[in-house]
């Protein structure tokens, strides 16, 4: 971005009339109403840029060329322009990215205000000298809670109790400490923090730095992935295409693989594309292109719970591929449970929490439901998802099965009754579930289902089935 555009010199007007203002006050809500000033004035910026402003995503590192690019911007600025880029590179939410922004605005502002000087021992450490000083402002809650859970690695915390944005934070103060100048200095930067850090999750995001950008799809909800779905082409296309097509990424390669290594009798493991969709055959390659296709574009989201999502779609899967009434081959019920859970991978709870957290309650999972509760356009969605991708007779199932999340009670059919038993066996695998609630399901379902197994026997059975297990670790 040239140093005379007009944007550029209002942020940076902005950014000294904050510096200028927080010197002379000692009204801490002042520190929080400027850094979302310029969190929202930044990010105009970000969107404005053209395809040729931009950094090209393949140099080395993408971010080098975005600092040495504003390079009119103060040096205190360098760790907001990292936490952007880290923000674009990863397509996160816009709301997400405002969130992130202010609190690294608000890290980088703090020093200024005159009671920043009580805490010297907080000084080498401007994000918890942030926390502190606006601990006591109600309005700036989720921004103090990213602010204090910094240097996690250095304060002993927990890998399940981290969260992705500060664990950003805290990532991107560390290689700003020094002026980066030049390419070398920010490789000198990544070095140090190589050889100093103890966090695994730090090797991650130094990783992205130093590898080439990814080309993600842009989805903004769960609408997006029917529209920009190959599906109803692909099941049409011969089996070189099929091959070209599955063979672009590994994500969308690993289901057709596995369930053709399933499917051999020599029991030996499928690596050949063709073989795999000849061995998977016409009939059922509907259902594992649409499986292969929904996990790969939900992967594309960078969802930092992913690992954990995942998961719990797949026992979601299982407690349906288990119901012998449904007689559903196992991408069938893969494709049906991704369809139903995707509004969990466009959840922002996920951005600012632990995959575990503590509570009032107890552990808490960061499973968040209210996407379903309080969203009006979730129903239609899903819906729309459902038919997209042939499965048509579930579409009536899933408006039930909603209304009974809300509380509403509903006259259950088979269906419905297999999508709510499957449900919540997996809520009570993952997530903290009223104790009587997966027994109560599984009454009202054993003699239309044809169940035998009481609740403890079925979870061990999904559980079995699904291989599953609690990820501990965000996907960064």
């Amino acid at each position: 971005m040239p140093a005379d555009n007009p944007a550029l010199q209002q942020y940076q007007h902005l950014w000294q009339h904050s510096v200028a203002q927080l010197g002379n006050t000692t009204d801490i809500t002042l520190l929080l109403t400027l850094s979302r000033q310029l969190a929202v004035q930044r990010l105009v910026i970000a969107e404005a840029q053209t395809d040729d402003t931009a950094a090209d995503p393949t140099d080395m590192p993408a971010v080098t060329a975005t600092l040495l690019h504003n390079a009119a911007l103060p040096a205190a600025l360098q760790a907001t322009e990292l936490l952007l880029w880290f923000a674009q590179h990863y397509r996160w939410p816009a709301k997400v990215c405002r969130l992130l922004l202010s609190a690294g605005f608000c890290a980088a502002l703090a020093k200024h205000l005159p009671q920043a000087a009580q805490f010297a021992k907080l000084q080498p450490y401007p994000a918890l000298l942030a926390a502190k000083l606006l601990q006591a402002v109600p309005q700036a809650a989720a921004v103090t809670t990213l602010l204090a859970a910094c240097y996690p690695a250095e304060r002993n915390i927990a890998l399940w109790q981290q969260n992705p944005l500060s664990l950003l934070l805290t990532q991107c103060e560390y290689l700003c400490r020094d002026n980066i100048a030049s390419v070398a200095s920010l490789r000198q930067s990544i070095g140090r923090r190589i050889a100093l850090t103890k966090s695994d999750y730090e090797l991650q995001l130094l990783q992205r730095l130093l590898q080439p950008a990814l080309n993600s799809i842009q989805l903004s909800d769960s609408t997006d992935l029917a529209a920009m779905s190959q599906f109803h082409r692909m099941c049409d296309a011969d089996t070189k295409q099929l091959v070209l097509y599955l063979g672009q990424t590994v994500t969308l390669s690993a289901p057709v693989l596995a369930l053709a290594t399933e499917l051999n009798r020599q029991q030996q493991p499928i690596t050949d594309l063709r073989l795999a969709l000849n061995l998977i055959g016409r009939e059922q390659l509907p259902y594992i292109l649409a499986e292969a296709e929904l996990q790969a574009n939900l992967a594309e989201l960078q969802q930092p719970a992913q690992a954990l999502l995942h998961q719990f779609s797949f026992c979601m899967a299982q407690a349906l591929y288990l119901l012998p009434t449904l007689q559903l081959s196992l991408p069938q019920c893969r494709t049906i449970a991704l369809c139903l859970c995707s509004p969990l991978w466009f959840s922002e709870a996920a951005y600012t929490t632990g995959l575990l957290r503590r509570t009032t309650q107890g552990i808490q999972s960061t499973i968040d439901l209210r996407c379903y509760t309080q969203d009006p356009t979730c129903a239609s969605r899903l819906s729309t998802l459902l038919q997209h991708y042939q499965l048509q007779q579930w579409v009536k199932p899933a408006q039930q099965w909603l209304q009974s999340l809300s509380g509403d009670s509903v006259a259950a059919d088979n269906h419905t009754l297999a999508l709510l038993l499957a449900w919540h066996s997996s809520l009570s695998l993952f997530s903290p579930h009223k104790a009587d609630t997966l027994p109560r399901v599984l009454n009202l379902a054993q003699r239309p289902l044809q169940l035998t197994a009481d609740s403890d026997n079925w979870l061990q059975h999904v559980l079995a089935g699904s291989h599953c297990y609690y990820p501990l670790e965000l996907t960064l």
